[in-house]
């Protein structure tokens, strides 16, 4: 017979670690996406998982100024439109 590995409480502990690390990812994904909600979106929105993030980034830097004046005409009651620093958020 033979007897128990040690590599299984190892894995199993792996496996805490990826599970707690990919569900903190995206609890401060969904955190930021409800925090930004008071602020129209202008353009084309990247889904709950970014998979449409390239494209939508491509769009603005092709477009991003007219979007942008697009989204202040729509929304004039005393919104000014602002853009985060690229690379934060």
């Amino acid at each position: 017979m033979e007897a128990p590995s040690a590599w299984r409480p190892q894995l199993l502990h792996f496996f805490y670690i990826a599970l707690s690390c990919a569900t903190a990812l995206f609890v401060q994904r969904l955190y930021h996406r409800f925090r930004l909600r008071a602020f129209p979106r202008v353009g084309i929105d990247p889904g709950l998982l970014g998979l449409k993030l390239q494209v939508s980034k491509n769009e603005f830097y092709e477009n991003g100024y007219e979007l942008v004046s697009n989204g202040y005409k729509q929304v004039r009651s005393g919104f000014t439109p602002w853009l985060a620093p690229h690379g934060s958020a």
